[in-house]
């Protein structure tokens, strides 16, 4: 009679290392993973190498969402004010409000899966973006006009600073497991 492989049971050692991995969550567990390193659990490894490529897939997509938006919002700021003739302050405030409600609507859905937006995740997200869009405007005001930098270099320089800021608060903060 041919050995058959053993065949797997949730008792096993490789089902409660994934019970661990959602319970735990991989990304805050370095400990975890030095755990199944010692255990040498294959199957394991293999899950937590599939979960970092799912998390690198989720913030490409933020990232996308995020430089889609930015086109969008520049020319929904011109719309409203070279053709609208809103107020530059005005155009502004309504244009990013406006990309602010979407990229959380598409975000929550596409990046992060939830099926229905919920009013505490847009509060925070409203949050996150106000923080963003600080940190923004303090930079470019301030390389620009304290310390003379061109207001192109403040420009990238403070929008990578927000990216960062919003980076760190979405994903930490308003859509934190």
């Amino acid at each position: 009679m041919r050995n058959r492989p053993r065949r797997s049971f949730p008792w096993d050692r490789d089902w409660l290392v994934v019970v661990l991995l959602a319970y735990r969550g991989v990304n805050r567990s370095y400990a975890l993973r030095e755990e199944l390193v010692a255990a040498n659990s294959s199957s394991a490894c293999a899950m937590l190498s599939s979960v970092g490529i799912w998390q690198a897939r989720r913030v490409a997509s933020w990232f996308l969402i995020g430089a889609t938006a930015t086109l969008l919002e520049l020319a929904l700021l011109r719309l409203l004010y070279e053709i609208v003739n809103l107020p530059l302050p005005v155009a502004t405030a309504v244009a990013a409000e406006v990309l602010i409600v979407i990229k959380f609507v598409v975000a929550d859905r596409w990046v992060f899966g939830h099926p229905w937006p919920a009013v505490d995740r847009l509060a925070r997200y409203h949050g996150a973006s106000a923080g963003a869009f600080i940190v923004y405007w303090l930079i470019v005001n301030g390389l620009g006009l304290l310390l003379g930098l061109p207001y192109v270099a403040a420009f990238l320089i403070g929008t990578a600073a927000s990216f960062t800021w919003s980076l760190m608060s979405n994903f930490l903060w308003v859509w934190a497991s």
